[in-house]
């Protein structure tokens, strides 16, 4: 009777691991698919040059002394 049990512990625990292994690599696969869409916002503003990784474009004012 306690084999049983025991066979019963040792599948549900392999039952509960492949579950954690393929919860991690769908998640993993869904942020890769979906992290060039969520790099850039609608509040970026862009420079007008031709290069378009320069870096984020900072508007600032000139203070005058």
């Amino acid at each position: 009777m306690i084999g049983v049990f025991r066979t019963l512990l040792i599948i549900i625990g392999l039952y509960v691991v492949v579950r954690f292994i393929m919860n991690l690599i769908y998640s993993s696969s869904q942020q890769s698919k979906s992290a060039p869409h969520t790099n850039r916002t609608s509040n970026h503003k862009k420079s007008g040059g031709s290069h378009q990784n320069d870096g984020d474009y900072v508007d600032y004012e000139e203070i005058k002394d």
